[in-house]
């Protein structure tokens, strides 16, 4: 039998270490929110090995497009999770479309898979990069390089593509609980217009299209705050074809 003294110390210890799972699960929570959400958090973390530069799904990815032969392509996108996520095969029914987004990737990783995308020709192209590269805290500095290479390889090794470069977009921080502001965002946005004219190359900005008075992703096109709704993708559709 235990005495006062013991079964109060027992409790004690019971609450102690009860709170310190809760707080662990807490913090996992935390981690998973800022990283982006359970896909992201699962590329960056589960995935990847300290050294490791891409996860297995980036991988995988990567050797399923590289796989692939097409005779003649017209148009591709290539971006994260947001391109990877759209049917932007059916915004061309009577064109090749080729969807090259990937989850989780940022542009580094996009720089890392850019002879996959140049080696078809491809009449025009859509970029979309950089909320991962904000998400892990990407340098601003090594962000903006990886920009300007994946601009220079594609005008060097595929010349008669037209590059579009499309805004980053907003997100809804309120409900998605993530360490990037809107300011944050708009800045990489400020950078990518002025290589887009640096370059000689073509600007969307889907950004003001997307977003709401307060600079935030519209509720309206999103139920995570991250990631786009069917009206989202309407919105961004009108906006390629416009750009035409």
């Amino acid at each position: 039998m235990f005495s006062k003294g013991n079964m109060k110390k027992l409790k004690s210890l019971l609450f102690m270490s009860l709170s310190i799972n809760a707080l662990l699960i807490l913090g996992a929570f935390i981690m998973i929110y800022k990283v982006g959400g359970i896909w992201n958090f699962y590329d960056q973390v589960i995935e990847r090995t300290p050294s490791q530069d891409f996860s297995k799904h980036f991988i995988q990815r990567k050797d399923i497009f590289e796989s692939k032969v097409h005779e003649e392509v017209d148009i591709i996108f290539a971006g994260d999770s947001i391109t990877d996520y759209g049917e932007v095969n059916e915004w061309f029914p009577r064109q090749v479309v080729l969807n090259r987004g990937v989850r989780g990737d940022d542009s580094k990783g996009l720089l890392y898979r850019i002879d996959d995308i140049t080696r078809h020709n491809a009449e025009k192209i859509y970029i979309m990069i950089g909320i991962n590269d904000l998400l892990r805290s990407v340098s601003k500095k090594n962000y903006v390089n990886n920009m300007r290479e994946i601009i220079e390889r594609i005008q060097e090794d595929s010349p008669n593509s037209q590059i579009f470069i499309q805004s980053i977009l907003p997100i809804n921080h309120v409900s998605y609980k993530l360490n990037t502001t809107p300011e944050e965002i708009q800045e990489l946005n400020v950078i990518l217009e002025k290589l887009t004219v640096e370059y000689g190359v073509n600007y969307i900005d889907l950004y003001s299209k997307m977003s709401d008075d307060k600079n935030l992703l519209n509720e309206r096109f999103t139920n995570d705050g991250l990631h786009l709704l069917g009206e989202g993708y309407e919105v961004w559709e009108t906006a390629i074809h416009n750009s035409n």
